[in-house]
Order: C-alpha cells, then structure tokens, then sequence
C-alpha cells in the first residue's frame, strides 16, 4: 500500500496539458491537419498555388484550434475548481490499496475508492503522475510525495494492479 499526496493547480495542469485531449480527437485533429499539409503540397505540385495556401492556412487553423483546446481544457478545469471550492488549488490524499485507489478530497472531505481496472492510462510526468479513468477524468499524484528511492516500486505495484492500463514514464 502506498499514501501519496494528489495536487491540482495551474502549475499542474500546464505541466499535463499535453494528455487533456483526449488520444482519439487529438489523432482527428492531427490526421485532418496532416491531410491538408498533403493537398498543400499536391495543389503545388500541379500549380495550383492558391489552394495550396488556402490548404496550408486550413492546417495553421486547425493546429491552432489544438492549442486553443488545450488552453480551455486548463481555464474549464480552473473554474470548476473555483466554483466549487472556492479556489484554484485542490489538494487530495491518496491510498493505493489492494483492490482500489483511494482518494479523499481535503476539500470536500469527500471520499471515492476508484478500482484499478478503470484506470486507462497512467502517465509520468517531470514532477507528476496522472492517472486517466476511461472517460477521461483524472487525478494527479505529487512524485515529491512518494520519494525518489520509492518511484520504481510504485510503478511495479501499478504494474501489478493496473493490467490493462498503458503507462507512459517519463524517460530520463
């Protein structure tokens, strides 16, 4: 068993803002914007400049709209955090057990136990894990919190545990 302290902030959500998309409409969007570079570069080969850049301007926008997700997914999150605590920091006590994770809100003083085989993927970061539920809530995990000597026998009981998940650890 492990207790470990979950944080969220700004700071940590900038940090995992990467993986607030969601894989399949991060991989539409990036499929679409692959598309357009590729008509871009089919209307220049047959001289057809202007809608190579009208091609190419679709996959400036489309990329933009990727940054501005990102960028809303960070505010939504800060606002719900606000309108429901009344700040912008929640802090959480983790306890990876047996058969559940559980985490208590030090908020709320509210408790949940989260089974291992809904957790989807976990994810390392330089200063977090995150764990990500099917349908795409998640938790972070402080790794100052598990110790530095202790984070390879975390990941192994994750391992363990959480059989279907996928895990990404941050390579050094």
């Amino acid at each position: 068993m492990f207790q470990v302290k979950g944080i969220m902030n700004a700071s940590v959500l900038e940090e995992i803002k990467p993986y607030m998309i969601t894989t399949g409409r991060k991989g539409f969007i990036f499929s679409v914007i692959g598309l357009f570079i590729f008509a871009g570069l089919f209307c220049i080969a047959y001289g057809k400049n202007v809608t190579a850049l009208v091609s190419f301007a679709g996959s400036a926008v489309l990329f933009l709209e990727y940054l501005y997700l990102m960028h809303k997914s960070i505010k939504t999150q800060l606002r719900r955090m606000k309108e429901t605590y009344g700040k912008s920091e929640v802090q959480e006590e983790l306890w990876f057990m047996e058969t559940a994770v559980k985490v208590y809100n030090t908020e709320s003083e509210g408790k949940i136990f989260l089974e291992y085989e809904k957790i989807k993927k976990v994810i390392e970061t330089r200063h977090y894990i995150t764990f990500m539920t099917r349908e795409h809530q998640f938790f972070v995990v402080d790794k100052e919190s598990i110790g530095e000597d202790q984070i390879p026998s975390f990941f192994a009981f994750l391992k363990e545990k959480c059989r279907e998940c996928r895990f990404k650890e941050l390579q050094e």
